[in-house]
């Protein structure tokens, strides 16, 4: 919850930008970290799980950035 509420004060475009040249994007951050918080879920409910390919590891974020994607992708986290 707490990471939740602190990407609520990024706008779309904040969360689309990455800081540092070679740096994720908090976007990408965002949406990687709730792609493996859904697989600990799973492994945890006895599901036997490969780790995820490229694609689904680092999900793209939203391209051109809106709220409506960005929104999503925090609830994705939640």
């Amino acid at each position: 919850p707490a990471l939740a509420g602190l990407l609520q004060a990024f706008t779309p475009a904040q969360a689309a930008t990455a800081r540092l040249a070679d740096g994720h994007t908090p976007w990408e951050l965002t949406l990687h970290i709730a792609a493996w918080a859904e697989i600990a879920r799973q492994r945890l409910h006895g599901e036997a799980l490969e780790a995820p390919e490229p694609a689904a590891d680092w999900p793209a974020p939203a391209t051109p950035p809106d709220d409506a994607a960005w929104t999503a992708a925090i609830a994705r986290l939640r």
